[in-house]
Protein backbone atom coordinates (compact mmCIF):
# COMPACT_ATOMS: atom_id res chain seq x y z
CA UNK A 1 0.00 0.00 0.00
CA UNK A 2 1.32 3.46 -0.76
CA UNK A 3 2.08 5.48 2.32
CA UNK A 4 -0.18 8.47 2.91
CA UNK A 5 1.20 11.52 4.63
CA UNK A 6 -1.34 12.50 7.24
CA UNK A 7 -0.69 15.22 9.78
CA UNK A 8 -2.36 14.45 13.08
CA UNK A 9 -2.41 17.32 15.55
CA UNK A 10 -1.28 16.45 19.08
CA UNK A 11 -4.14 16.27 21.58
CA UNK A 12 -6.79 16.65 18.85
CA UNK A 13 -9.41 13.90 19.00
CA UNK A 14 -9.86 11.72 15.94
CA UNK A 15 -12.02 8.84 14.70
CA UNK A 16 -9.98 6.06 13.08
CA UNK A 17 -11.57 3.07 11.36
CA UNK A 18 -10.69 0.22 9.05
CA UNK A 19 -12.16 -3.05 7.84
CA UNK A 20 -11.14 -6.43 6.51
CA UNK A 21 -10.25 -6.70 2.85
CA UNK A 22 -13.24 -7.92 0.82
CA UNK A 23 -15.50 -7.12 3.81
CA UNK A 24 -15.04 -10.63 5.21
CA UNK A 25 -14.68 -11.53 8.91
CA UNK A 26 -11.79 -9.82 10.68
CA UNK A 27 -12.65 -11.08 14.17
CA UNK A 28 -13.86 -14.67 13.85
CA UNK A 29 -13.56 -15.69 17.52
CA UNK A 30 -13.53 -13.97 20.92
CA UNK A 31 -9.83 -14.82 21.05
CA UNK A 32 -9.27 -12.61 17.97
CA UNK A 33 -11.17 -9.71 19.53
CA UNK A 34 -9.21 -10.08 22.79
CA UNK A 35 -5.90 -10.08 20.90
CA UNK A 36 -6.89 -6.84 19.15
CA UNK A 37 -8.03 -5.20 22.42
CA UNK A 38 -4.75 -6.10 24.14
CA UNK A 39 -2.83 -4.68 21.17
CA UNK A 40 -4.82 -1.42 21.34
CA UNK A 41 -3.83 -1.04 25.00
CA UNK A 42 -0.21 -2.04 24.44
CA UNK A 43 0.51 0.23 21.47
CA UNK A 44 -1.49 3.20 22.77
CA UNK A 45 0.74 3.24 25.86
CA UNK A 46 3.92 2.56 23.90
CA UNK A 47 3.37 5.31 21.31
CA UNK A 48 1.46 7.90 23.35
CA UNK A 49 -2.11 7.75 22.12
CA UNK A 50 -5.03 8.40 24.45
CA UNK A 51 -7.91 6.03 23.70
CA UNK A 52 -11.30 7.59 24.38
CA UNK A 53 -13.22 4.53 23.22
CA UNK A 54 -13.41 1.84 20.57
CA UNK A 55 -15.94 -0.43 18.91
CA UNK A 56 -15.05 -3.79 17.37
CA UNK A 57 -17.42 -5.46 14.91
CA UNK A 58 -17.03 -8.72 12.99
CA UNK A 59 -15.39 -7.16 9.92
CA UNK A 60 -14.18 -3.73 11.08
CA UNK A 61 -13.21 -1.50 13.99
CA UNK A 62 -13.52 2.12 15.14
CA UNK A 63 -11.15 3.88 17.53
CA UNK A 64 -11.79 7.30 19.05
CA UNK A 65 -8.45 8.67 20.21
CA UNK A 66 -6.01 11.57 20.37
CA UNK A 67 -2.21 11.47 19.93
CA UNK A 68 0.20 13.08 22.38
CA UNK A 69 2.81 13.70 19.63
CA UNK A 70 2.65 14.35 15.86
CA UNK A 71 3.86 10.89 14.88
CA UNK A 72 2.01 8.93 17.59
CA UNK A 73 -0.94 7.85 15.42
CA UNK A 74 1.20 6.66 12.53
CA UNK A 75 3.28 4.42 14.82
CA UNK A 76 0.27 3.26 16.87
CA UNK A 77 -1.86 2.29 13.87
CA UNK A 78 1.03 0.87 11.87
CA UNK A 79 2.04 -1.48 14.65
CA UNK A 80 -1.53 -2.32 15.71
CA UNK A 81 -2.54 -3.38 12.22
CA UNK A 82 0.77 -5.06 11.39
CA UNK A 83 0.75 -7.21 14.53
CA UNK A 84 -2.90 -8.17 14.10
CA UNK A 85 -2.39 -8.99 10.39
CA UNK A 86 0.56 -11.28 11.23
CA UNK A 87 -1.53 -12.95 13.98
CA UNK A 88 -4.56 -13.35 11.68
CA UNK A 89 -2.59 -14.73 8.73
CA UNK A 90 -0.70 -17.19 10.92
CA UNK A 91 -3.77 -18.38 12.82
CA UNK A 92 -5.96 -18.84 9.75
CA UNK A 93 -3.14 -20.03 7.46
CA UNK A 94 -3.51 -17.15 5.03
CA UNK A 95 -1.10 -14.68 3.51
CA UNK A 96 -1.24 -11.22 2.04
CA UNK A 97 -3.16 -8.11 2.91
CA UNK A 98 -5.65 -8.33 5.78
CA UNK A 99 -6.94 -4.76 6.00
CA UNK A 100 -8.70 -2.92 3.18
CA UNK A 101 -6.44 0.14 3.51
CA UNK A 102 -3.87 1.63 5.85
CA UNK A 103 -6.71 3.30 7.78
CA UNK A 104 -9.45 5.82 7.37
CA UNK A 105 -9.93 8.80 9.62
CA UNK A 106 -12.20 11.70 10.38
CA UNK A 107 -10.67 14.79 11.94
CA UNK A 108 -13.85 16.15 13.46
CA UNK A 109 -14.84 17.32 16.86
CA UNK A 110 -15.02 14.26 19.11
CA UNK A 111 -18.40 15.28 20.51
CA UNK A 112 -19.82 15.75 17.01
CA UNK A 113 -18.68 12.27 15.98
CA UNK A 114 -19.91 10.57 19.12
CA UNK A 115 -23.30 12.22 19.37
CA UNK A 116 -24.06 12.07 15.64
CA UNK A 117 -23.01 8.41 15.40
CA UNK A 118 -24.19 7.06 18.77
CA UNK A 119 -27.50 5.86 17.35
CA UNK A 120 -25.73 3.59 14.87
CA UNK A 121 -25.06 -0.04 15.86
CA UNK A 122 -21.30 0.53 15.43
CA UNK A 123 -21.22 2.86 18.42
CA UNK A 124 -23.75 1.29 20.78
CA UNK A 125 -21.13 -0.71 22.64
CA UNK A 126 -18.15 1.63 22.75
CA UNK A 127 -15.63 0.21 25.20
CA UNK A 128 -13.09 2.04 27.29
Amino acid sequence: MPKRTIKFTPNKKCHIYNRKKNKTLLFKLNQDTNKFKKSIKKYSVKYGVKIHGYAIMDNHFHILASPYKKDSFEKFLGNLQKVYALYFNHKYKQNGQVFESRHNHLLQKFEEIYFNQSHRPDFRNICK
